[in-house]
């Protein structure tokens, strides 16, 4: 095998690099919504959509996936 000469390597791109804020925001609103509006109809409520300022901002900004999910107490 060759080697390479490489001088540097960028990792993390997300958000550091790159602009890929809204489309998280907009994946989660899009997978939330979905949950929520099923969620409500079964609950006989009025639906209430995932919100960027107050849903994304608090429970997802600066944090992975998982522990925004977790954090995200109107999915349960």
């Amino acid at each position: 095998m060759s080697q390479l000469n490489i001088d540097a390597a960028i990792f993390g791109l997300d958000g550091v690099v790159t602009g890929t804020a809204k489309l998280h925001v907009s994946a989660r609103k899009e997978l939330f919504n979905n949950h929520l509006r099923l969620r409500d109809s079964r609950a006989k409520e009025p639906f209430s959509p995932f919100d960027k300022e107050s849903d994304y901002l608090t429970y997802y900004r600066r944090k992975t996936t998982i522990r925004g999910c977790r954090g995200f107490d109107r999915w349960c």
